[in-house]
């Protein structure tokens, strides 16, 4: 069965050949917020440090983030919504396959192709361009590739789950909008964690969003120590425990209360 939804992750990453004419845009895009945000930090940071932070930390963090936003994008919670509304839902109800499963496959197969032609050639201009620091220790790459990967799953799981109570809710724009803000304001994927003003900083770190992007980038950056980067794998597996519970109990929910619309 793997196979099977390798061979959709597969389908999903050659489907976005048909639009490389928009790599090229974004690419240059890409280079030009990287410009932008490098500028901006150094003109606020300077020669000196903010908390420990120099310009030269700041510029890592900006291109790493990069990279990682690329590969825990998902639009998972979107597709179900729109399988809802257009009624091929149903069909999804007897097929021989996980809904859940394709959906992912498709998603890491879209992400590949953005994160290798996409920000790849960007990570290159910026290795040669910025001061940019690499990880010091061989655990702290480990740890980064572990933590990320725990990461993509906890983004998944959270835009799935959210893209079950459409059932509900008949819409997704609510959901995502407001999934989306909470993403933009305590994932700490713009600005660090270590920024924030005591009271946003207590909120963010009460919830699961840092543990997406931030926590991993932490590590790369050799902020986190070896313990500390085990009780980060620590809460991530517990969030993923926990949201995977949730997912359970809506999806029992969500069989007997199938609405189609449009179909």
């Amino acid at each position: 069965m793997l196979r099977v939804y390798i061979v959709f992750m597969w389908k999903a990453f050659l489907q976005r050949f048909t639009y490389r004419a928009n790599s090229y845009f974004f690419i240059l895009s890409s280079i030009l917020r990287l410009s932008i945000l490098a500028s901006l930090w150094i003109a606020l940071i300077g020669e000196g440090s903010v908390q420990d932070t120099t310009a030269a930390d700041m510029m890592s963090f900006v291109l790493i983030n990069m990279v990682v936003s690329a590969l825990t994008r998902s639009s998972i919670g979107n597709k179900l919504a729109e399988r809802f509304t257009d009624g091929s839902i149903a069909i999804d109800f007897i097929r021989p396959i996980r809904l859940k499963y394709y959906l992912i496959a498709e998603q890491l197969g879209e992400n590949l192709y953005s994160t290798i032609f996409h920000i790849i050639p960007v990570v290159v201009v910026g290795l040669v361009f910025l001061d940019v620091q690499l990880p010091a220790a061989w655990w702290q790459t480990g740890m980064f590739a572990l933590t990320l990967l725990l990461g993509i799953m906890l983004i998944y799981s959270i835009n799935y789950l959210i893209g079950l109570l459409v059932f509900w809710m008949k819409t997704a724009f609510y959901t995502n909008w407001l999934l989306g803000a909470l993403m933009e304001l305590f994932a700490g994927s713009v600005v660090p964690l270590w920024f924030y003003p005591a009271g946003l900083y207590h909120i963010a770190m009460s919830l699961p969003f840092r543990f997406i992007s931030f926590e991993p980038v932490s590590i790369f950056l050799g902020r986190t120590t070896w313990s500390e980067s085990w009780t980060v794998v620590g809460f991530q597996l517990i969030w993923i425990a926990v949201l995977l519970l949730l997912e359970y109990m809506l999806w029992r929910k969500v069989q007997t209360k199938v609405i189609v619309q449009g179909g």
